[in-house]
């Protein structure tokens, strides 16, 4: 029924959710495992959340109006893409300045795709519906932000910060090819 399309429709977004806060969960243990990994204060963790919520904040309406202009799923792939990439680099980091850039990177994913997931819920979905997909979209996001933490934590004390980002990265790419079928 095409009265209840955009639920389907709804699923690649409410991944993106899901992927930022999971991942954004799984990241609040990187930086205390990434400075003490390369040996420096431990004072300089606050940097690395500090560089992708800059990046968040500053690029999210910015890229919000790039989704109204080049349309909401492109935006979202290129934002899923880009997150990736910044997960892959922080994977990669070996100092300060190369993990604050890559987390740089991560929050212009993030900028990316959180404004088109409320786009759509407040144009796509039925207006005595919207209030359920703000709601979905909060539980999706507030659920995968209190397990994320935990799953992270157990695996940056067992296999390491670069590890925990490498799972990351699978979580990025298989959500990106849900995304794209």
């Amino acid at each position: 029924c095409e009265m209840m399309a955009y639920k389907r429709r709804f699923i690649p977004y409410a991944l993106a959710a899901l992927l930022i806060g999971l991942v954004g969960g799984f990241s609040t243990v990187l930086g205390p495992a990434f400075v003490q990994d390369i040996g420096i204060a431990y004072n300089n963790t606050t940097w690395t959340a500090l560089a992708q919520a800059m990046s968040t904040a500053a690029c999210a309406p910015i890229l919000g109006k790039v989704g109204d202009v080049i349309g909401r799923r492109k935006t979202l792939l290129l934002g899923i893409g880009v997150f990736t990439l910044g997960n892959v680099l922080s994977a990669l980091a070996n100092s300060l300045v190369f993990m604050l850039i890559a987390r740089f990177i991560v929050g212009i994913g993030t900028a990316a795709m959180g404004p088109v997931i409320l786009a759509y819920i407040a144009t796509e979905f039925p207006q005595d519906k919207i209030a359920k997909g703000f709601s979905l979209y909060m539980l999706l996001s507030s659920a995968s932000v209190i397990i994320g933490p935990t799953i992270g934590g157990l695996i940056v004390s067992s296999h390491g910060w670069r590890s925990m980002l490498w799972v990351c990265i699978a979580i990025c790419v298989a959500i990106f090819a849900i995304c794209v079928l």
